[in-house]
């Protein structure tokens, strides 16, 4: 997967470079970034890992729960704090923006560690905002409402029911998200364009919420 995009990219004229990485390993995620970082220093950090399913809550146990909250929560932590440091030890200034869901505003029932974790990254993206701004080191969210892919409708849509057909009635728009303007959104706020945008977490979901 991680060649299949490279490609992609790469045609486009971009220069890549790819890292397998579990980041749900605080010691395997420092060293991922602690690589990249002697290859180039890093300007951006995008946390976009994360798992989830539909269950019972009364019915998780504590391992699939982990499961959820290890990526989602745990791994952001993780690589937001191997990045912080080294920006804060060499007086460089970086974004983190994560990636998070509207459920942080509204709950999610059937879905409560992976709403847990969002929360938390939310949290994170506002306290470090505070903490960590006189350095030059912005946080920044995006919630995004529905943009159905494979992977999400396998997780959270299965069996016949679509998530396009199924969600875009719910919406005022009456459609789905695409995924260029949710690009557009996320190349927005790391840029220095937003500059000023900082601990924030911008919805995007036709006002579904």
């Amino acid at each position: 997967v991680l060649d299949d995009t490279a490609a992609t990219l790469r045609a486009a004229g971009a220069t890549v470079d790819t890292a397998v990485c579990d980041v749900r390993d605080a010691v395997v995620a420092e060293a991922m970034v602690a690589a990249q970082w002697a290859a180039a220093p890093i300007d951006v950090l995008v946390n976009n890992a994360a798992a989830s399913f539909i269950a019972r809550t009364e019915t998780l146990s504590a391992r699939a729960a982990d499961a959820i909250l290890a990526p989602t929560l745990h791994g952001a932590l993780y690589c937001t704090l191997a990045l912080g440091r080294r920006w804060i030890d060499s007086g460089r200034p970086g974004v983190v923006l994560s990636i998070l869901s509207t459920s942080t505003r509204t709950g999610r029932a059937f879905t409560v560690p992976s709403a847990m974790g969002k929360a938390g990254l939310l949290a994170m993206t506002r306290s470090l905002a505070v903490e960590w701004g006189p350095h030059g080191i912005r946080l920044v969210a995006i919630a995004p409402g529905p943009f159905p892919t494979e992977g999400s409708n396998r997780q959270l849509n299965p069996g016949a029911r679509g998530a396009s057909q199924a969600r875009a009635p719910l919406n005022p728009t009456g459609r789905v998200g695409r995924p260029d303007e949710l690009a557009d959104l996320a190349a927005y706020l790391v840029s220095p364009q937003a500059g000023y945008i900082n601990g924030e977490m911008v919805a995007i979901d036709g006002g579904a919420h």
